[in-house]
């Protein structure tokens, strides 16, 4: 599984986790809602009981003071008294179906019993009401026989029996009422401890996967900065990873390759280099010997354009030879095994100085060397290089009637960058691309005497020892080369 999809799987498991909390507050809330509308009608419902109750006994009293006149105080009661009662049980009814209705209890045995019983009971207080005065046995017979057993069977067992279970449906809405926030706080807590858990959980197996590629991709990568090109970075896992894993073999391969091509082309210039500098010696030997016969054997027959032809032909032999064999110095060099230790730059380089400026005593040269220059290469190859460019350094001061050569260190970035500088002609940086070629002059021959060979063998050391070399200069002011060692 790809590191991509792992992470989009993991963020549509938060996303979920979001999506169920969030149907959980809304769920708890309409709940919440309903139980506040439950638990109003409930409370409602009571105080409806409550008027309906009151209502009723006010009708009682009222029926039992009439009942309660003697016979000669009796008159037919009138229509008025009469409209104004059954308004009255109208309003009564109403109200009763008013709590049928907010109750939404309509269908059940108790509120359907009080609603039959009640109908009963009008009916039977309208009796009373219109014979009252009229006819009184049948007023009082109803009164005793139908009213009083329906009223007392409202007033006794349906209207509590209602309190009850409307007490009963005001405790129930009051508990979901506490009982719905408690429930959604402890799913949403769950939920957020949960998502919580394994959000830390998949970032924990995440970033470990992470950095243990990482660490393996490192590894390898110092292994291959090493020069041990062989080696093959090795992840299993199926993602990024393994896909850049399997990249970067294949990279360290082609520059395996690469590597050892040019590894071979090299080897075989430098043996044809080394070949032909040392067959050149012999031939070179001969004509050196002729020319000095000649010059000894036949002096005598030579006039002096003779001589001075035979004077240039030796010193183009003795500069021929020296080329030679700075080749075969130079072809050496990339033979060579290094012997890496630590190198005190600084005494090397006084040392060197002082064996140079004693066979030119009689100029004027501020010498100045930083002590405590510690570097890590091998010493005998580190010595021709500081052989090289301090031997420029007088070279290039040579027509200055004072000149002023220095050795030191700079830190560029933690890094140690060495040079040697001096006030010597310097060069244009124009041609700075030269500098470092074999055979290349910044300056006419007949000016400073070299074989153009010095700072190439430079290079050629830096570059053996996995630094850099690099110079800075101008005309009549002085030439500042840095190099760099790992």
């Amino acid at each position: 599984m790809g590191l991509r999809l792992r992470l989009a799987l993991t963020f549509l498991g938060l996303l979920l986790l979001f999506g169920i909390n969030l149907a959980v507050y809304f769920v708890s809330d309409q709940r919440q809602t309903a139980t506040v509308e439950s638990l109003s009608r409930a409370i409602s419902s009571q105080r409806i009981l409550a008027s309906v109750g009151e209502n009723l006994r006010s009708i009682q009293r009222q029926i039992a003071l009439i009942s309660q006149l003697e016979i000669k105080e009796i008159t037919a009661i009138r229509e008025e008294e009469l409209a104004q009662f059954d308004l009255q049980l109208v309003d009564l009814t109403k109200t009763i179906e008013a709590y049928l209705i907010l109750s939404d209890r309509s269908y059940e045995k108790t509120p359907v019993l009080l609603r039959h019983t009640f109908g009963k009971l009008s009916q039977s207080w309208k009796i009373f009401y219109r014979n009252f005065g009229v006819n009184h046995e049948k007023a009082m017979l109803e009164l005793v026989t139908r009213s009083e057993p329906l009223a007392q069977q409202i007033m006794r067992d349906i209207l509590p029996q209602l309190e009850r279970e409307e007490m009963t449906r005001v405790k129930e809405a009051g508990g979901y009422f506490y009982s719905t926030p408690q429930w959604a706080d402890r799913i949403t807590l769950l939920i957020f401890a949960s998502s919580s858990i394994g959000a830390m959980a998949i970032a924990y197996v995440l970033a470990r996967h992470i950095t243990r590629h990482l660490d393996t991709l490192k590894q390898g990568m110092i292994r291959i900065e090493q020069g041990d090109l062989d080696h093959q970075i090795s992840i299993t896992s199926r993602d990024e990873f393994k896909t850049l894993a399997d990249t970067f073999n294949r990279m360290a391969q082609r520059l395996l390759s690469a590597h050892n091509q040019l590894s071979e082309v090299n080897k075989e210039l430098e043996a044809f280099s080394y070949s032909v500098s040392h067959d050149l010696q012999t031939p070179l030997r001969n004509i050196d010997g002729f020319s000095r016969a000649l010059s000894v054997s036949h002096a005598d027959r030579m006039d002096d354009e003779g001589k001075h032809y035979l004077t240039r032909i030796n010193a183009n032999i003795d500069e021929m030879s020296e080329l030679i064999d700075a080749l075969l110095n130079l072809s050496h060099l990339t033979r060579s095994t290094l012997h890496i230790d630590n190198v005190d730059l600084s005494a090397l380089a006084k040392t060197i100085s002082e064996d140079i400026k004693k066979s030119q005593q009689d100029r004027k040269i501020d010498l100045f060397i930083a002590e405590g220059i510690i570097a890590r290469g091998d010493r005998s190859l580190l010595t021709i290089v500081l052989e090289n460019l301090l031997n420029n350094a007088f070279k290039y001061t040579a027509m200055h009637p004072e000149a002023k050569i220095e050795f030191g260190m700079i830190k560029q970035d933690h890094k140690a960058i060495y040079f040697v500088r001096d006030d010597g002609a310097g060069f244009d940086m124009k041609n700075a691309g030269q500098l470092f070629v074999p055979f290349q002059r910044m300056h006419p021959k007949d000016a400073f005497k070299g074989n153009g060979i010095g700072l190439a063998t430079v290079r050629r050391i830096i570059q053996r020892h996995g630094g850099r070399v690099w110079a800075e200069s101008a005309v009549e002011k002085g030439t500042t080369v840095f190099f760099t060692l790992p």
